[in-house]
């Protein structure tokens, strides 16, 4: 599947290696030099360090063709421009600027069209978001597959990357219509199974980044969470992220076990990438760390009124 995405990495991607510093020879660094001068008080670039994360860029990817699908408006990839303390450059190559784990006590980040200072001890980070809204000057991704760090503008159809994650997908699937409804010998449960692709390749993809970083063996373990029956829709549209179904949660908590099913509520079963597979409650880092497998309702009435 890498081997895909790599199909699609911008032309200036020259190595394997995650970054690559850019030399001061090239039309890539004079074009990003004489933007930042023209933007920023600060004289003089030292060095830029080109990101080709893989993984990090494949995500961005198949969060583009989701976006493609789902907007009404046009979508765009505009470059973006952030400062950070110079302590914090490991983790903006390791994990995609994503705030929360860059030891930077945020759990959000803004980006700004332009920046007018890079204090001493920061870098600027430049991004490549993904937005309806080109022309604002300031914007706060909703999720870190939103941009990618150092990107640059790919032209061509990424269908066939979505052609390859099916070849991945369980063999119970058979629509890849979003959902499917699962026959059952009882008429007391019916179950909804996800079979979302875009999602489903950002797990994939999610899943060989931590294979290649981890140093304990990880797992794919069954979790469970309940939820409102009112988030369906949002639970299969964002794939549980918290943030953005209106569940008020942050983070989020699966169980290896659930007692019971409150009424008007379903449960969520969530297959999950963790090196702790014995754990009977794990908070996942990333929405990328699990993918919704089914949803289990109970509710009679909320189910005839499925559309």
């Amino acid at each position: 599947m890498l081997n895909t995405v790599k199909q699609y990495t911008p032309n200036t991607w020259n190595s394997n290696s995650e970054t690559s510093v850019v030399p001061s020879y090239t039309e890539e660094y004079r074009k990003l030099e004489n933007e930042v001068n023209a933007m920023t008080s600060t004289p003089g670039i030292k060095q830029i360090i080109r990101v080709q994360d893989l993984h990090a860029y494949g995500q961005f990817l198949i969060r583009e063709q989701l976006l493609l699908k789902t907007e009404t408006s046009p979508l765009y990839r505009v470059r973006y421009y952030v400062t950070v303390s110079n302590s914090c450059l490991d983790e903006v190559v390791k994990y995609n600027l994503d705030p929360r784990r860059c030891g930077m006590g945020l759990s959000t980040i803004s980006f700004n069209k332009k920046l007018s200072y890079c204090g001493s001890g920061q870098i600027l980070v430049v991004v490549k978001v993904l937005t309806t809204e080109p022309n604002k000057e300031s914007i706060c991704p909703k999720t870190s597959c939103d941009y990618f760090n150092w990107g640059i503008s790919v032209s061509g159809e990424l269908s066939a990357m979505l052609n390859i994650v099916k070849q991945y997908t369980p063999n119970t699937w058979d629509s890849y219509s979003k959902t499917s409804t699962l026959e059952s010998d009882t008429e007391e449960y019916r179950e909804l199974r996800n079979e979302d692709l875009k999602a489903y390749g950002q797990f994939l993809i999610r899943e060989q980044l931590l294979l290649k970083t981890e140093t304990s063996p990880l797992y794919r373990v069954r979790y469970y969470v309940m939820v409102n029956n009112a988030y369906r829709d949002k639970v299969v549209k964002y794939n549980l992220d918290p943030r953005r179904c209106g569940m008020a949660l942050s983070p989020l908590s699966f169980n290896k076990k659930l007692d019971y099913c409150e009424p008007g509520r379903s449960v969520v079963v969530v297959k999950l990438l963790t090196t702790e597979p014995d754990k009977k409650t794990i908070c996942p880092k990333t929405s990328c760390d699990y993918f919704v497998e089914y949803i289990v309702m109970k509710d009679e009435n909320f189910w005839n009124s499925l559309p």
